[in-house]
């Protein structure tokens, strides 16, 4: 009688053991008793090439609207370690998640969300990546932070002028911790703007071509934050940021490379990768790239499931 039961509970065990990304998933936490957000904090604070992290440009995936719900479901559904958000104010001082600074273009309405009521602008529906109508809505901040909250960490992008009411809402919904900010200012001006933002969430320096002195804004910022991750923006192989690649990565730090603009990856598109991987994707992790921001997350945590690069 014991065998009986003991056997099927074997297996029960080993089959959750095992238990790995059938549908292109990021891996289990190592520890069965690792929240999801333990297991996101650890990846990051340890730049191994062999856990590269995938980040979601506007929370792209799955053909939904940019921005949406429904997006972000995707993302998260499908593993993502971080979800990028582009923030917008309401005349009536709603934060709302909108790339454009108008209404129009990938949702119905118009005007400058600036000047429109939140009831206005979150009603306005948004079209899908083949330009459809949908039933998606624009939403709130604090519906899609909820809707993230211990899943993921969340790029919260187009908010260096709305940092007070920003924070208010992460502090609210409880998802400070789980914030990243990108800025290219140096270190002391990004502490008059960002305040305790530095210290209580995460602050990655962005490494800009246009910046002539990114050795002492490099310094400063490893010498007074010690960040986890630098963004770069690689618009050739040739560009001043490039001989700070392997300093970021000897330091410890992660390096953060869009692959959705060639300016940003010095021209190694998704566009390419989608043709060829190990050409796009494959050649940014072989200058370093720990965290790859992307149109195509599912694609790409395919291709990183394929070369072992999630573990």
């Amino acid at each position: 009688m014991k065998k009986r039961i003991i056997l099927p509970f074997l297996i029960l065990i080993s089959l959750f053991a095992c238990k790995k990304d059938d549908e292109g998933n990021d891996p289990l936490p190592e520890s069965p008793t690792e929240s999801r957000m333990e297991f996101l904090e650890r990846k990051l604070s340890n730049n191994s090439s062999n856990y590269i992290m995938v980040a979601a440009h506007r929370s792209n995936c799955g053909g939904y609207p940019e921005n949406s719900l429904a997006a972000i479901d995707c993302a998260l559904e499908a593993g993502v370690d971080i979800i990028e958000i582009d923030i917008r104010i309401t005349i009536d001082n709603k934060l709302v998640v909108y790339h454009d600074s108008e209404l129009g273009g990938v949702s119905t309405g118009s005007g400058k969300i600036s000047t429109r009521p939140s009831s206005y602008v979150m009603n306005q529906t948004l079209r899908d990546a083949n330009g459809n109508m949908t039933s998606e809505k624009i939403p709130s901040l604090e519906a899609v932070l909820l809707k993230i909250k211990d899943r993921a960490l969340v790029l919260l992008d187009k908010s260096e002028f709305l940092l007070t009411e920003v924070k208010t809402v992460l502090n609210q919904t409880g998802t400070l911790d789980q914030a990243i900010f990108i800025g290219f200012e140096d270190y002391g001006k990004a502490r008059d703007s960002y305040k305790t933002l530095l210290d209580s969430a995460h602050y990655f320096p962005g490494m800009h071509h246009t910046n002539n002195s990114l050795q002492a804004y490099f310094d400063d910022f490893e010498n007074q934050l010690n960040p986890k991750a630098y963004a770069l923006w690689l618009k050739s192989t040739t560009s001043n940021v490039v001989p700070f690649m392997g300093q970021i990565n000897s330091n410890g730090a992660r390096m953060w490379m869009s692959t959705t603009d060639p300016d940003q990856c010095a021209g190694r598109t998704d566009k390419i990768s989608l043709s060829d991987p190990s050409q796009g994707w494959g050649w940014c992790i072989q200058q370093g790239a720990t965290i790859i921001h992307t149109d195509r997350c599912e694609q790409l945590l395919n291709y990183l499931n394929s070369i072992n690069a999630r573990n």
